[in-house]
């Protein structure tokens, strides 16, 4: 179950990265982001009621449990925030397609690492994870590249 957690937003991320409309990419988007929730509130309730998960490299207790319901649903509401956000900014110009491709490629990828930080077992990995976390922010912080963005982004790293 906790892989199904965890193989949602990535594959909504190379889902996102394959699109060709802006349509279908905020669609994708929002369906990956309301799936993954969906998979997680089982994955949490069982973490709460019985218990800690505990198969191969994830474990899942009920700490970790809140912190993935933190996650998804921070996710979910960005994603679904972000429709409306990113349309203003197609319509002035500011974005293309490509950059909302990149963008929900990022956002689902970030969602991934975030996950993974509070779900695996192993101190390497969830290095490996906070490590990626940052990356993908700085990315996210450059999403405009315009000079301050780049800046910030480059002082993020």
């Amino acid at each position: 179950m906790i892989e199904a957690l965890l193989l949602v937003p990535l594959f909504t991320a190379l889902l996102c990265g394959l699109a060709r409309s802006e349509r279908t990419i905020y669609v994708l988007s929002a369906a990956g982001s309301t799936v993954t929730a969906l998979v997680a509130f089982p994955c949490c309730y069982q973490a709460f009621s019985g218990p800690p998960l505990h198969r191969g490299p994830w474990y899942l207790d009920p700490l970790s449990a809140l912190f993935v319901l933190v996650i998804v649903v921070i996710t979910l509401l960005v994603s679904v925030y972000s429709v409306q956000y990113l349309q203003h900014d197609r319509r002035e110009g500011e974005v293309n397609v490509k950059d909302l491709r990149y963008y929900h490629v990022l956002l689902h990828l970030f969602a991934l690492c975030m996950l993974l930080v509070v779900v695996v077992d192993s101190l390497g990995l969830m290095w490996i994870a906070v490590e990626g976390t940052t990356l993908i922010s700085a990315f996210l912080v450059g999403f405009y590249k315009k000079g301050e963005a780049i800046e910030a982004s480059w002082k993020y790293l």
